[in-house]
């Protein structure tokens, strides 16, 4: 009786964790390290999304002085408002891993550094959890020469 409830116990901890395993959630962004002010330049973010299918959002917010608008995002909505990026999915592509790109525009009177953090929101066993991303390197502004 013992080795049969061991069994099942043991079963049930492997199959546990191997749906645990499915929810592992990453993103990255790809940008370049420097732009030109009055240029506009695009960032790429891969979300490796695991086994997760139902809604998700990414969202990001820009500073003053710069806009975003869609180059290409599978099966979700995108929308910029109030300097803040939101693509959203009702339901998440069956690819493990999602590139959505977006091109960024920068206002030509701009200088200085900046960094594209964001967070993404997502659905496991009904429940919400967040993941947010900071890790993105700095983004310099190289000042207009067609300005003083």
């Amino acid at each position: 009786m013992k080795k049969f409830t061991s069994f099942w116990f043991g079963l049930a901890l492997i199959c546990l964790s191997f749906s645990l395993l499915g929810q592992e959630v990453d993103i990255s962004i790809d940008h370049p390290v420097s732009v030109k002010a009055g240029e506009a330049f695009e960032v790429t973010v891969t979300i490796a999304k695991g086994s997760l299918t139902d809604y998700s959002r990414f969202s990001q917010d820009l500073p003053l002085g710069l806009t975003a608008s869609n180059v290409e995002s599978p099966n979700a909505d995108f929308s910029f408002d109030n300097q803040r990026i939101r693509i959203i999915w009702l339901k998440l592509p069956d690819v493990e891993e999602i590139k959505v790109t977006y091109k960024i525009m920068v206002d030509e009177r701009l200088k200085g550094k900046f960094i594209l953090g964001g967070v993404f929101a997502y659905v496991v066993d009904e429940e919400r959890k967040f993941l947010n991303f900071d890790k993105s390197d700095e983004i310099s502004i190289i000042p207009s020469t067609s300005l003083d």
